[in-house]
């Protein structure tokens, strides 16, 4: 990594994954390639319909 940003980033997304399963902890690391925010009605909305659907795994 080239910058202390993304190496940090990095490092949490590694300690997320491996608590997954520990003690029944389902984790899971989301890497969105769009940029949102307030006003969204695009990014937040389809990830709220597939996590509905079931289609988020």
């Amino acid at each position: 990594h080239n910058d202390s940003y993304s190496a940090t980033k990095a490092e949490a997304e590694a300690f997320v994954l491996q608590a997954n399963g520990r003690g029944g902890l389902l984790t899971c690391c989301i890497r969105p390639s769009s940029i949102f925010g307030p006003g969204d009605r695009l990014f937040v909305p389809s990830l709220v319909s597939a996590a509905r659907a079931n289609k988020s795994k």
